[in-house]
């Protein structure tokens, strides 16, 4: 009883066994009737290794308490250290089963369905008595022909992905798994998830870094004959680079207003583990904000500041990249009461403003203190030479910071174009493979058709060939039977 058996070495897989099951059902009878608890552990073994039509008999002849309590040791296995080996060597067991088919376990009680899955998926939800879920979809579940993650359910392969990832992992769900370890959680609205532009498949940020499938790329918005970089996801099934930047900031920019400061800082850790090793300027910004952010709400500074901060730098991304400006230009700049130049249109607006408020009062004071001989030796020009140099600077760099971000604009939306070419593209090809499929079924359904009505012509044919035999044959009878009629009139 305590040995555990494979379907093919159990007894009552064979016809001659059928004397020993006939005892061991009247021996467990007789011991679920007095001590139910000393037969809990020997039955489960049964439930993973015997054939699925005897286990089915024993558990209906069992009590509610005596089933409960093969759950409890089930669930027990499944979430004890100490029966890890058990508990693999179960599921081995259930891996090499070749019995347990859709219909097989359509005929089984529902607590061994329930065991089943559990043991082999290593989820102890589906022991809950309170399950939501049908022992149709269980099995479906047990034979990889459904989600096994019960928010999901989705059929497999879903949207009859034929990727490498879905085609070679059994049971795998690009819908709710990790391209890579294939767990799922509940986690959504976060960046501890990253995504694929193009096929929609999902991976754990953690799996992402840690298999380097998350790294830096040649970014597909890059100005033509540069080399520049961003942090982009690989993903596993499709090998498309996604643009990690602009996926932070949907994140942030859809989610981040019902965050606690436990969850952003959380989501910061990701921002600042995502962009660790990046090594454009956007990239090294993001990180540098995030751990400034992580130690001001380390130090219970207000969440709001916070949130506002980095909403701030992902809005204003496209602002940063105007950094292409010379530097050395912006040194030059005068910087007389009013600081740096702002990165922002509406900041440089009211700065703009100032400086136009300031030169203008300037140079009507100049222009006051001037006596009528323009010739004077002693009134110094050069001073207002170079404010309105000064301001010529400000408006071309202000020229360039708009033109800028024009062609930013213009190489996201080229690479957004090839984006939705593939997308396009793919969708094409798996339309023209569902219309050949169903092609085909429609000319086998002709074929059958077509079977089917010369069957009943040849059926026809025979029957008027053996009718035709059989008249010729009567005919003949009756010529030979006229003929001796004949001879006998004529001999009389």
């Amino acid at each position: 009883m305590n040995e555990i058996r494979s379907p093919t070495q159990s007894v009552g897989s064979h016809d001659t066994g059928s004397e020993f099951h006939k005892d061991k059902r009247r021996v467990m009878r007789e011991v679920v009737g007095t001590n139910p608890a000393d037969l809990v552990e020997p039955i489960l073994t049964m439930v993973v290794s015997d054939p699925l039509h005897i286990v089915t008999r024993i558990l209906n002849e069992m009590s509610p308490p005596s089933i409960a309590s093969l759950k409890d040791l089930a669930r027990d296995v499944i979430l004890n250290p100490g029966k890890r080996r058990q508990f693999s060597t179960f599921r081995k067991i259930l891996e090499r089963r070749s019995d347990i088919t859709l219909d097989t376990l359509s005929k089984t009680h529902s607590v061994q369905i329930e065991i089943l899955v559990a043991l082999k998926t290593g989820i102890q939800d589906f022991l809950q008595t309170n399950a939501d879920i049908s022992s149709s979809d269980l099995a479906e579940i047990y034979l990889n022909l459904r989600c096994r993650n019960l928010a999901c359910r989705s059929y497999l392969p879903v949207d009859e992905c034929d990727c490498k990832v879905c085609v070679q992992k059994k049971g795998f769900c690009s819908a709710c798994m990790c391209l890579v370890c294939s767990k799922f959680d509940m986690a959504s609205n976060t960046c501890s998830w990253v995504g694929c532009d193009v096929c929609l498949h999902w991976c754990h940020t953690d799996c992402g870094l840690r298999e380097s499938f998350i790294r830096n790329g040649r970014s597909a918005t890059g100005a033509l004959g540069q080399s520049q970089t961003e942090m982009q996801f690989f993903c596993v099934a499709c090998d498309h680079p996604s643009e990690m930047f602009g996926f932070v900031r949907e994140v942030y920019q859809n989610f981040a207003k019902g965050w606690s400061a436990e969850t952003m800082a959380n989501e910061l850790e990701y921002v600042r583990r995502i962009f660790s090793g990046s090594e454009d300027i956007r990239g090294k910004r993001l990180h540098e904000i995030s751990l400034q952010l992580l130690t001001r709400l380390s130090n219970k500074s207000d969440l709001q500041q916070v949130r506002s901060y980095i909403m701030s730098f992902l809005n204003d991304d496209d602002a940063f990249k105007s950094d292409n400006i010379q530097i050395s230009q912006e040194k030059e700049l005068p910087k007389q009461n009013h600081g740096d130049i702002p990165k922002t249109s509406q900041e440089a607006a009211m700065w703009m403003k100032s400086i136009y408020a300031d030169r203008s009062t300037q140079l009507k004071t100049a222009s006051s203190d001037m006596p009528l001989q323009r010739t004077a030796p002693s009134i110094p020009r050069e001073p207002v030479f170079d404010e309105l140099d000064g301001i010529v600077r400000i408006k071309l760099a202000e020229a360039q910071m708009f033109q800028n971000r024009a062609d930013d604009a213009r190489r996201e939306a080229e690479g957004l174009n090839r984006i939705a070419q593939a997308k396009s593209k793919k969708i094409d090809e798996e339309y023209g493979t569902r219309v050949r499929k169903l092609h085909l079924s429609e000319a086998e359904e002709m074929r059958r058709q077509k079977l089917e009505e010369l069957q009943a012509l040849e059926n026809a044919h025979q029957e008027y060939f053996n009718m035709k035999v059989r008249m010729e044959r009567e005919i003949k009878d009756l010529l030979l039977k006229m003929e001796a009629t004949k001879r006998n009139f004529s001999s009389s």
